[in-house]
């Protein structure tokens, strides 16, 4: 388990991680700071357990990071540890190679199952440069869906097509 870890410590996603560990573990009083109410209207801060996955969050944000430009990308790539999207792109396929070789679980490391995809609302459309990106690079798929439609009456109507 140990070295496997520390194959992922060259990414930014080992400091991501530290990171995400640090403020998520503070037992709610970074949102009790902001006001924001917990188990049931009474904020309460104390220990409590956390799991969370640092794989899956910095795939989610390099996904969202090979589409954005500007100031927006300069602050993923600098969150995620990664000087360009190219390098981010490359960083994210080897952890992926590592993590699922070929589906089989490798000796002292985690069994991890990868699903990734791009939604978008079905009005607009995906440049095809991010879309063949997200594919190649990330092994994302994307799916044009109606977030306008109302779910409720979707659901009933039984137009899962989704």
């Amino acid at each position: 388990m140990e070295a496997w870890a520390r194959s992922f410590a060259g990414s930014g996603m080992a400091a991501l991680s530290m990171r995400l560990t640090k403020q998520l573990s503070t037992g709610g009083d970074h949102l009790a700071a902001a006001g924001v109410q917990q188990n049931g209207g009474a904020s309460k801060a104390g220990p409590s357990n956390l799991v969370f996955s640092p794989l899956s969050i910095y795939s989610a944000l390099s996904v969202v990071a090979a589409g954005a430009r500007g100031r927006t990308q300069s602050e993923l790539l600098k969150a995620l540890g990664a000087g360009s999207r190219e390098e981010l792109a490359e960083s994210v396929a080897k952890m992926m190679a590592r993590a699922l070789p070929d589906g089989t679980p490798q000796r002292g490391g985690p069994r991890v199952a990868h699903a990734c995809a791009v939604w978008h609302e079905r009005a607009r459309t995906v440049k095809p440069a991010f879309r063949d990106a997200a594919a190649a690079s990330f092994k994302a798929v994307t799916r044009a869906v109606d977030f306008l439609r109302n779910v409720s009456n979707t659901y009933r109507g039984r137009d899962l097509s989704i």
